[in-house]
């Protein structure tokens, strides 16, 4: 028997569930661990908060004589800004292993008041824990728990249990607290998008093609998974636990990211706008695209639902990074294609406005592309770096009424429209009584067969039945 992918995505998150890291009560088990710095845990803590760290379990193997006495442990640092204790400590540790340097570990003698050191010594089978309570401004910050050590001998395996939370209790970071209410203002939102698209849809039945039944399609997808995301950490903030409904937003999301990249890549292509199919290089692309889109959100599943500390960690992040970033660059290319080939048909003689008036839709909506794709890939993962801890949902903020606004743009770039250029018949608008219009094979840089591209790829749909029905 055989089983779809989206089978076996809903058997991956079911077994995921069991080791998801619900608000911030988390459990780490590392075993024959190498490394020398790496974070467990980030947490935003306010007045009334608190934070138990509990390792138990733990073992050093092989460590030598010369680093006998060094420093092996966690070190708790509170700072303002999300990765910037990571890189204090990974800084510390690279000038204590430079050479020409006083071979002083950093973390041995008295910790600074942002920091609390939990240290592995010989012969201690006890556990070590700590816990605090936060009674005034002065303790709240972002809270890190860092694994450090200033020998790189021997291999260390350990335990440990954390509960983090704010008054409330609140189980969400102090700067991830607002996001249910962010999420459901955001389907609210798109909702409200969703009508107004679908009200004009209905207003414009003769001119309705099959991307623009996609595009609602979409749009659904995307109100559903930010429903379910306002529901699941709704659940995580008041109670520690998501109760499944993780799992709903996990599918939806996963839906929603195949749905968007593949309406990209048909309008790009120009599909039912342009041309009634895809030609076989198009058909390429987007076989390659859907299979990566499925990797690209399995690996952010994982990612979110693993622990910051683990190995596997690291592995997923890096994995998401790479597939999504193949993801952009095969959607960017059929639109560039297309801008390629109408800047050739306008200099055909009879066909230049037409062709001119496509190729500034097609422009623009190139522009348009990559400045969301850059907006919320990297100036928003920078922002995030740089916010303070207790206002990094505007990182999901900002995401967010970028899409919101890629949507409403896209949408009224292409709409069902009698006077849009994009979607205009050509007889209408150039000296062609017969509308028997065709482009050109062309020439191409990107190593293709004129062969590839027929006659048919590049005229609307209407006008090439209008061609059969001539002959």
């Amino acid at each position: 028997m055989k089983f779809s992918p989206v089978f076996w995505t809903l058997v991956i998150l079911l077994s995921l569930s069991g080791t998801k890291v619900e608000g911030r009560k988390i459990k780490v088990k590392q075993e024959k661990e190498s490394r020398e710095v790496f974070a467990i845990e980030e947490f935003g803590l306010v007045k009334g908060g608190y934070i138990k760290v509990e390792v138990k379990s733990y073992d050093v193997i092989g460590k030598d004589e010369e680093s006998k006495d060094e420093f092996i442990g966690f070190v708790i640092v509170r700072t303002e800004t999300e990765g910037s204790a990571l890189e204090v400590l990974r800084k510390e540790r690279m000038h204590y292993g430079s050479e020409g340097e006083e071979s002083v570990c950093p973390y041995q003698g008295e910790a600074e008041e942002s920091q609390i050191r939990l240290e592995f010594k010989e012969g201690n089978t006890t556990s070590l824990v700590w816990e605090h309570e936060l009674n005034g401004l002065d303790d709240e910050g972002l809270y890190s728990v860092i694994f450090v050590r200033c020998s790189n001998s021997g291999i260390v395996s350990f335990s440990l249990e954390s509960t983090m939370y704010n008054a409330g209790p609140n189980y969400l970071s102090a700067g991830d607290a607002p996001l249910p209410k962010v999420y459901f203002l955001f389907t609210v939102a798109f909702s409200l998008a969703m009508f107004f698209w679908i009200k004009h849809l209905r207003k414009q039945p003769s001119a309705l093609h099959n991307i623009h039944h996609m595009m609602s399609v979409l749009i659904l997808l995307k109100t559903l998974s930010l429903f379910f995301r306002a529901i699941d950490l709704h659940y995580v903030k008041v109670t520690g636990y998501a109760f499944g409904w993780n799992l709903v937003y996990y599918f939806f999301v996963t839906l929603n990211g195949i749905s968007f990249f593949t309406v990209l890549l048909m309008i790009g292509s120009g599909w039912t706008l342009l041309k009634p199919t895809l030609n076989e290089w198009e058909m390429k692309v987007l076989l390659f695209v859907l299979p990566l889109q499925l990797f690209a959100n399995l690996a952010l599943i994982v990612d979110d639902e693993i622990t910051k500390g683990s190995q596997r960690w690291f592995r997923w992040r890096d994995l998401f990074l790479l597939v999504d970033i193949l993801c952009v660059v095969a959607v960017v290319l059929p639109v560039f294609w297309q801008i390629k080939f109408l800047k050739q048909a306008a200099s055909v003689d009879g066909k230049a406005h037409l062709n001119l008036q496509k190729l500034k839709q097609f422009q623009t909506f190139y522009v348009q592309l990559i400045a969301y794709m850059y907006f919320t890939r990297i100036i928003v993962f920078l922002m995030g770096t740089t916010l303070p801890f207790h206002m990094t949902y505007w990182q999901a903020v900002l995401k967010e009424l970028a899409t919101l606004a890629f949507f409403i743009l896209t949408g009224y770039r292409f709409r069902p429209a009698a006077d849009n250029a994009y979607l205009r018949v050509a007889g209408e608008d150039i000296d062609d009584p017969d509308g028997d219009i065709f482009f050109d094979e062309f020439d191409t840089d990107f190593g293709l067969d004129d062969s590839e591209f027929t006659e048919q790829e590049l005229v609307p749909t209407n006008l090439a039945q209008s061609k059969v029905a001539k002959a």
